[in-house]
């Protein structure tokens, strides 16, 4: 099943390498400049961390309804997931849990501190600029809960003139996904509105050949959002500017343990909102105040009541420099205070918490000839007894005019979540320590990074309680480590454009000697487009194998692989229409236990994007 995919993508890898090297410097298709590998801008071939971008084109080529089916073959990336959109969805970053992956929105980062875990299954893409995927270790650049990796989101922002954008699509089980927006520069004032509505009557969550009293009703999904930008330039280099979004979400989920009658809903509500302001000291120097607040609110119903209701605010204060000492060395440093509080109530426990987060940290990012260094620190006191000062330490030589060695040593550190320290005080946090050691290509045809990685935990919190668990249900368990290879690719060829992943790694338990739960040994992808006039033409394949997951004592979870098939027309410089087959072949597996996946489904989008 997964043989053949990992093949393909290590034997087109080979190719790559032999391609001409004769110059230096990847298309900005290819090589676009990111921030998050070091919190300043840096082009992709020259990041020492592990780095993916998803630009707007990726975005609206891949025609995905959420951000997990977006990502899904990305490079290090899983996910699992309760059923259909909007379903509980846990994402994995270097086979670490979904704890320790932080999902960052417009410099506001996401959690629920209750599961511990971001509302990522609501996220929207229609007002999505950009993606930054930054796999492994950040703790010394994002603090807390950082070790998995970092999703960074940038939503769009005004620019040229202003001018009105849409899309409306319509697909299988009566879905549906509506956006509109208007943005644009008018003298000194950038702005940009968008809102959308995405709907579909879905199907059922529940497998019930495995829970066969649970009600196995269609369940549906709906989610309103909105996202706007505004920012003024003060001239020199200085800007002000406020950012909001915000999502309503209600879904239809079936309860495994319920019964055939009940009726099981959940609404969330998401709000953040922020305040920046760019100021240029002077030519070397950039400083930058951001003062953000975020809501995350959950509440379950089951026949009209209620059963739980979870609520976090967070309130974040960050400074933030960049100092530009030459053309080959630059630093930055900053602080930050993030308060938090988080009031759960549910039908077997209630809990009430809140806790101070200050961090202080220093980057370098230097280049000497051939070698080229990124250095971080950083220093997190928390309140309730946690403290940690973790580093990164990433050096990378220049082989070949194409070809670069990179390596990188760093520690991380996460607190228990505000529910975990109510419920268990004698928690601690949980300690990683990374490494990871590869190769990066690039040359004008594309950029190829292979990478052997290991992480080690000790001190791993795990929920050890039954469904009833009131009190002391966490404990820290011990040791986990994960190690392996990981291939990711993009690159043009013949008029093709082909993107690559593989990974085989080691998700493991060590103090209870087995496999970590949802995440496979093996898994990657193959996505291959091509243009041809004005028709753009593709084709993905997905492929995963085995993976365990202990609910319901189901031991293991089959291998399976996907085909999708998309295409689209360019009708005029404004109009687009694209059409996608997803699950091509109506393949039948589960991302989680007794829960469905959909079926195969037709897509088609009108987008409408002025130039």
């Amino acid at each position: 099943m997964f043989t053949k995919p990992t093949k393909v993508a290590l034997a087109c890898a080979g190719i790559f390498a032999t391609i001409s090297t004769a110059q230096a410097q990847t298309s900005s298709e290819f090589n676009p400049v990111v921030v998050s590998a070091s919190r300043t801008e840096q082009s992709l071939s020259d990041v020492l961390p592990s780095v993916s971008v998803i630009s707007r084109t990726d975005i609206d080529k891949s025609q995905a309804t959420n951000l997990a089916d977006l990502l899904q073959g990305e490079a290090g990336f899983e996910f699992g997931r309760n059923g259909g959109p909007g379903s509980i969805t846990s994402f994995f970053l270097r086979g670490q849990d979904s704890k320790n992956v932080v999902v960052i929105v417009d410099g506001v980062r996401l959690k629920d501190e209750v599961t511990g875990t971001s509302q990522v299954e609501n996220i929207s893409l229609s007002q999505i600029e950009r993606i930054e995927l930054l796999r492994g270790n950040a703790s010394a650049l994002y603090g807390q809960g950082a070790v998995g990796g970092v999703i960074q989101i940038f939503t769009k922002a005004g620019k040229g003139d202003p001018k009105a954008y849409s899309s409306v699509s319509y697909g299988s089980r009566n879905t549906s996904d509506v956006a509109v927006g208007y943005g644009g520069q008018v003298n000194d004032y950038k702005f940009n509105l968008g809102v959308s509505r995405q709907e579909t009557s879905g199907y059922s969550a529940i497998n019930s050949s495995h829970y066969p009293n649970a009600n196995s009703d269609k369940d549906g999904y709906l989610n309103n959002s909105m996202s706007g930008t505004l920012s003024k330039s003060l001239g020199a280099g200085n800007e002000i500017g406020v950012r909001l979004n915000a999502t309503y979400a209600k879904l239809d989920y079936d309860d495994a343990y319920g019964s055939r009658a009940d009726l099981h809903t959940q609404t969330s509500a998401n709000y953040l909102t922020g305040l920046y302001l760019k100021n240029q000291i002077n030519d070397r120097w950039i400083s930058q105040l951001d003062i953000n607040a975020s809501q995350v609110e959950i509440k379950a119903h089951t026949n009209g009541g209620l059963n739980t209701n979870n609520d976090t605010r967070q309130n974040q204060v960050r400074w933030f420099n960049t100092y530009q000492y030459s053309e080959t060395q630059s630093f930055n440093f900053g602080a930050e205070d993030v308060r938090a509080n988080s009031v759960a109530v549910s039908s077997w426990a209630n809990s009430d918490a809140s806790r101070n987060a200050r961090a202080i940290f220093a980057g370098h990012q230097g280049k000497y000839d051939r070698l080229t260094s990124q250095l971080n620190i950083r220093y997190d006191n928390i309140t309730t007894g946690q403290e940690a000062t973790t580093g990164l330490l990433g050096l990378g030589y220049q082989l070949t005019q194409s070809l670069k060695a990179v390596s990188s040593i760093s520690s991380g550190f996460n607190t228990p979540t505000l529910y975990e320290q109510t419920d268990t005080p004698a928690l601690v946090s949980e300690k990683y320590k990374s490494r990871e050691v590869g190769f990066v290509q690039a040359n004008p045809r594309g950029l190829t990074r292979l990478v052997y990685f290991n992480t080690s935990t000790t001190n791993a919190i795990s929920y050890t309680g039954t469904g009833s668990c009131s009190s002391e249900c966490y404990e820290n368990i011990g040791k986990v480590e994960n190690r392996g290879f990981e291939l990711s690719s993009k690159l043009s060829l013949s008029g093709y454009i082909l993107k690559l992943s593989a990974v085989t790694q080691d998700p493991w338990d060590i103090s209870n000697n087995r496999q970590l739960e949802r995440r496979a040994k093996q898994y990657g992808s193959v996505d291959v487009s091509r243009a041809i006039g004005s028709y753009d033409l593709g084709a993905k394949l997905y492929g995963s194998a085995e993976r365990t997951d202990r609910t319901g004592g189901s031991g293991t979870l089959a291998g399976y692989s996907t085909w999708s098939f998309y295409a689209s027309k360019k009708i005029d410089k404004e109009w687009t229409a694209r059409l996608k087959l997803d699950n091509a072949f109506d393949r039948d597996y589960q991302l989680a236990y007794g829960y469905n996946t959909p079926g195969r489904g037709v897509f088609a989008t009108l987008q409408y994007q002025p130039k």
